[in-house]
């Protein structure tokens, strides 16, 4: 106390003193202040180029998928969600936005990156010609329609088994049609004035893998959708996801809102939401696969951020929804694939009860769903006398 007291009336009387003994003093609280200043200002800056970076990569992604939609497909989806990508039967971590324009165009990191970037780390994704001059958006056209729809009928119902009804629905509303030149299906997106937006091509062709694009110029947060008057929203990765599950449960279900996301990216979500305040819960019904739960557990928690609470993640019991349509009809689906961490943490968990078994601690369930995909299993955690305290030593 008495140092205190000595420490405070030596700086009195430097602070007082006439003699210039207190100039280094206020120089060097000066010089702290200054420093600390700087301190702040970088640090704001680098979280605005750090934004900057995330939202040139964002554009440049969604940019890249609707001119090379076929392509590219499954490296985005994959890297978008999480980093799981399709190996034979199985799925291998890997593949993130930049190892994917690494890969599908045989680029260096640092050329990855000056290609998302439009040639420039920091700066606004741009598309350039080669005469330097900046590229107009390229024109959304929608492919002609063909007189009928017999084609698309056909592949739907016999190879997809989806419900007629379902399809007249959209049909009728003009958002589902048959190109003329291909006979693709064509799935439309409208904006709130029903102005066609966004259009997404499905191939009928059942030999082979079936092709699949978007139309040039097509606006992500307009993808195919329907909204009722209702104030649940059905998200889906892909229109024959959506189209599959109202043949699955198609009670009232003009009453509700349903949105496709042309592979796990938010913007169609978000803008639904935003347009129909109406809309109070949120069901994620992707694909029952790694890549699928990894990127319900991020819409889930971007949905979070933005006030909604009644959130939950409807899996089909195959691989998606149209296999679980096909199984209905005695076709075999492909399975589904749960996620290997989700598995692993399983997996632990079960061994972390056997010895709250063995030393009589009580494993308990918890209220928290598992933030990847509500699975129970994955969410256990252990519950003693001791939790306060001690738990961990107990059960050594």
């Amino acid at each position: 106390m008495r140092q205190r007291d000595a420490i405070k009336n030596r700086f009195k009387q430097i602070l007082q003193s006439k003699s210039g003994e207190s100039f280094p003093l206020i120089v060097a609280v000066a010089l702290a202040l200054l420093m600390i200043l700087c301190g702040i200002t970088e640090y704001m800056r680098l979280n605005i180029i750090a934004q900057g970076v995330r939202d040139a990569v964002q554009t440049a992604i969604i940019s890249t998928v609707n001119d090379n939609y076929d392509d590219v497909y499954h490296g985005v989806r994959e890297g978008y969600s999480g980093g799981y990508q399709p190996n034979d039967s199985s799925f291998e971590e890997g593949s993130y936005a930049i190892d994917f324009v690494q890969e599908f165009y045989d680029m260096s990191f640092p050329e990855a990156v000056s290609f998302l970037l439009g040639g420039e780390q920091g700066a606004e994704w741009r598309r350039y010609d080669e005469s330097g001059a900046k590229q107009e958006k390229k024109e959304f056209v929608l492919p002609e329609a063909h007189t009928d729809m017999r084609r698309v009928y056909a592949y739907l119902m016999k190879k997809r088994f989806i419900d007629r009804e379902v399809i007249s629905h959209f049909a009728h509303a003009k958002t589902l049609y048959e190109d003329a030149k291909y006979h693709n299906a064509v799935f439309v997106g409208t904006d709130e004035n029903g102005i066609a937006r966004h259009a997404h091509k499905k191939g009928t062709y059942s030999d082979g893998d079936s092709f699949r694009a978007n139309v040039t110029g097509s606006e992500p947060q307009y993808s195919f959708r329907h909204v009722g008057e209702g104030d649940t929203l059905h998200v889906f990765e892909a229109p024959i996801d959506l189209l599959s599950f109202l043949s699955l449960y198609p009670k009232d279900w003009r009453q509700q809102s349903y949105v496709t996301l042309d592979g796990v990216s938010e913007h169609a979500m978000l803008y639904v939401l935003e347009r129909n305040p109406q809309i109070t819960k949120v069901r994620l019904c992707l694909d029952h696969d790694p890549a699928g739960i990894e990127a319900a557990g991020r819409l889930r928690e971007i949905l979070r951020e933005r006030g909604y609470t009644d959130i939950a993640v409807y899996a089909p019991h195959f691989k998606d929804w149209n296999e679980d349509v096909k199984a209905r009809n005695g076709v075999t689906p492909i399975p589904a694939q749960e996620h290997p961490k989700i598995v692993a943490c399983g997996e632990l968990l079960g061994e972390l009860s056997d010895i709250c078994s063995e030393k009589n601690t009580k494993a308990a369930t918890c209220q928290e769903h598992c933030s990847f995909c509500g699975n129970k299993k994955a969410a256990r955690f252990l519950v003693g006398p001791l939790w306060e305290t001690d738990t961990y030593t107990a059960i050594r």
